[in-house]
């Protein structure tokens, strides 16, 4: 029963918080955060880095979702230690690659691709499991199966 809760209630909060997002994030005011000026210009204005909302609210999905992940790791008694040493390493390769594959696909310098992030977390994952069963000796002889991490990572939001 407390399975079902959990899954109604977090429901209920998704819904409400998407419908307010779907129609209010579109406004002019929801769309910069912050700017950080960069230099002056003769005229006395000044040029900068505009902040946007979405990278805020990314981040803050991404935050939501590894705790998660860490919450239901715990539930089938994954060590905390295990289960952080696990997330840093993918995330040690999924940030770098965000980078690279949007240089590689768009041939852009200076930008990022959750998309290419995703695909390489999805690529490296199931042999991350394999690895980590094979080196953590706790790990392998609790019976924690790879679908379990890999059930538990699909919380990602398009980031593992």
């Amino acid at each position: 029963m407390d399975i079902e809760i959990f899954v109604i209630g977090f429901g209920i909060f998704l819904a409400i918080l998407f419908s307010w997002s779907f129609r209010s994030l579109t406004e002019e005011k929801w769309q910069i955060i912050g700017a950080m000026p960069v230099k002056k210009n003769p005229q006395g204005d000044w040029t900068g880095i505009n902040f946007p909302y979405y990278g805020f609210f990314n981040a803050s999905a991404c935050t939501l979702a590894a705790a998660i992940f860490l919450l239901l790791l715990g539930a089938v008694y994954v060590t905390l230690e295990i289960a952080v040493i696990f997330f840093i390493t993918l995330m040690a390769v999924c940030i770098p690659a965000a980078r690279i594959v949007a240089y590689l696909v768009e041939k852009k310098r200076y930008t990022f691709s959750i998309g290419g992030a995703s695909f390489v977390g999805m690529m490296i994952t199931p042999w991350l499991v394999v690895m980590m069963t094979s080196v953590f000796d706790s790990w392998a002889n609790s019976g924690i199966q790879a679908m379990t991490v890999l059930a538990a990572i699909s919380t990602f939001p398009n980031t593992s």
